[in-house]
């Protein structure tokens, strides 16, 4: 009769993984107007009716390293999108903590490879919901850049003065919870069980539990005096005896001073201690 196995599922843990996050603060584009020129409602020359203003979304396309961005292509590291954010002039300062259509964020699982090109598109909708459709919308201004970034909390403060639009936005590269360093491909998850008991460090390096050692903190630091090659402990503090590896017989008997190795010779002689009792 075939005995099932017990079947162990273990999901798939990235090697790394992180964030790009993009920010819209303010656009300027007072004449309301495309990146050739053209009125955003109608195609007309400028001026342009007041009354009839740029619905304004952003995409932006994160590539690998290129001495000069250039538009078109694949995204290699990621693609976003945000909804229509405003006007021809608008700023997202005052908006609410919890409302962040201002922000593109664009996640990755492999190592973050510091250098980095982006090119981030200002669009004109043509209505204030289709942000999606391929082909949709009108191009407002273009804007490519090159550069280095390290993951942090903190924002890289950008400027973008066009034709006929200027954007201030911002950016940053964030490591998931539990992966650290400049590529976020360093795995360090707090734990206290079968596995090891130990927190992590701001570099991700595991530093273990108190009564904890080894690279894994896995072993437990036994009851001081506790002997190095007869005695041992599962948990911190604690002193057991080990079988004798030469008779393969653990102690039956003890004495004031703690437990003893039993040998035909020799029963029970108090020759060698492993743990002292009180």
């Amino acid at each position: 009769m075939a005995i099932l196995q017990p079947y162990s599922f273990t999901a798939k843990v990235p090697e790394a993984a992180g964030t790009f996050e993009l920010q819209i603060r303010l656009v300027r584009n007072e004449k309301g107007v495309l990146a050739d020129g053209r009125c955003c409602r109608g195609g007309l020359d400028p001026p342009c009716p007041a009354g009839e203003q740029c619905q304004t979304f952003f995409r932006a396309c994160l590539k690998e390293y290129q001495l000069r961005a250039l538009p078109g292509g694949p995204c290699v590291l990621g693609a976003a999108t945000t909804r229509v954010l405003g006007g021809n002039v608008f700023s997202t300062a005052h908006r609410k903590p919890q409302d962040r259509a201002d922000r593109m964020v664009v996640p990755f699982d492999f190592a973050w490879p510091r250098s980095y090109s982006l090119v981030l598109e200002a669009w004109d909708a043509p209505n204030d919901t289709d942000v999606t459709t391929p082909g949709a919308g009108q191009l407002m201004e273009q804007v490519t850049r090159s550069g280095m970034l390290n993951p942090g909390e903190g924002w890289q403060d950008l400027w973008h003065h066009g034709r006929g639009t200027s954007l201030d936005y911002r950016i940053r590269v964030r490591c998931q919870e539990h992966y650290y360093g400049p590529a976020c491909n360093i795995l360090c998850r707090p734990r206290d069980d079968f596995f090891g008991h130990h927190g992590c460090d701001t570099a991700g390096n595991k530093i273990c539990l108190d009564g904890w050692t080894g690279d894994e903190c896995t072993r437990a630091i036994c009851l001081q005096g506790c002997h190095e090659t007869h005695g041992y402990c599962e948990e911190p503090g604690d002193c057991r005896p080990i079988r004798d590896t030469v008779w393969g017989a653990e102690s039956n008997s003890s004495s004031r001073l703690g437990w003893v190795i039993k040998s035909p010779q020799q029963p029970c002689q108090e020759a060698l201690t492993l743990s002292q009792e009180n």
